[in-house]
C-alpha cells in the first residue's frame, strides 16, 4: 500500500483477508470429519500436477486435505499412478482440462469422477496469488468438508464461514468480503446477546 499512496486501503483489505482466513481456517481445525484425497490436475493430457514442494502442496494441506502430488516441483502422472492412489476429489483447472480429462476412460472411471467429485475451478483462482486466493481457499474449504459448514441443510456451528452463499464466490465480479465482514459483525453481536 505505502509504494502506491494507498497504505491505509491496503491494511483495511489484509486485516479483513486475515479475517476470512482465519474463521475458515479455525472451522477446519474443529472439524471431525477425514482429510480427503485430492489430485489437482493443472493440464490434462499428459496429466500434469502438483509437486510436495510446491506453494500449492502446502495450501491443500492447510485445507485439510491429502494433496496427491509427487516428489519435488509440478510434473506428469501416469494413469496407473492416480488409479493407485484413488482420489477422493480432482481440482480441475478451467475448461479445457475438465474436456481433456472428460475423454478420458480412465479418468472417468474413477470414484470421484463417477460421484461428481470433481471441482473445475479458472485456474488464475489458485495460480495468481492475489486476495482471491484467500476467497479460493474459503470456497474449497466449503466444498471439500462440507460437514464442517452444514449440517443437514442448515448451519453446522455458528462459524460466520456459514453465512455466506458458496454461489456468491463462482463467478462473479462483485466482491464477497463485504458481505463476510457484516457476517463477522452479526456473529459478534449474536455472542455479546
Amino acid at each position: 500500500g505505502k509504494a502506491v499512496g494507498h497504505y491505509q486501503e491496503a491494511r483495511a483489505l489484509v486485516k479483513k483477508l486475515l479475517k476470512i482466513y482465519k474463521t475458515t481456517h479455525d472451522t477446519l481445525l474443529d472439524c471431525q470429519d477425514e482429510s480427503p484425497k485430492v489430485l489437482v490436475v493443472l493440464w490434462g493430457d499428459p496429466i500434469y500436477t502438483i509437486g510436495e514442494d510446491t506453494i500449492l502442496y502446502t495450501f491443500f494441506q492447510d485445507l485439510k486435505t491429502q494433496p496427491l502430488a509427487i516428489p519435488g516441483d509440478y510434473g506428469n502422472v501416469s494413469l496407473e499412478w492416480i488409479l493407485a492412489n484413488q482420489p477422493d476429489y480432482i481440482i480441475i483447472l478451467g475448461d479445457e482440462v475438465y474436456n481433456q480429462l472428460q475423454r478420458n476412460p480412465i479418468i472417468t472411471s474413477l470414484d470421484a469422477w463417477k460421484n461428481d467429485k470433481i471441482i473445475n475451478l479458472d485456474p488464475s483462482l489458485l495460480l495468481r496469488p492475489t486476495p482471491r486466493l484467500v476467497k479460493t481457499y474459503y470456497y474449497l474449504a466449503r466444498k471439500l468438508h462440507r460437514s464442517c459448514f452444514y449440517t443437514d441443510g442448515f448451519l453446522g456451528n455458528l462459524r460466520v464461514a456459514h453465512l455466506i452463499p458458496e454461489e456468491s464466490f463462482v463467478g462473479k465480479e462483485e466482491s464477497p468480503f463485504d458481505l463476510l465482514e457484516d457476517a463477522l459483525e452479526m456473529e459478534a453481536n449474536l455472542k455479546a446477546f
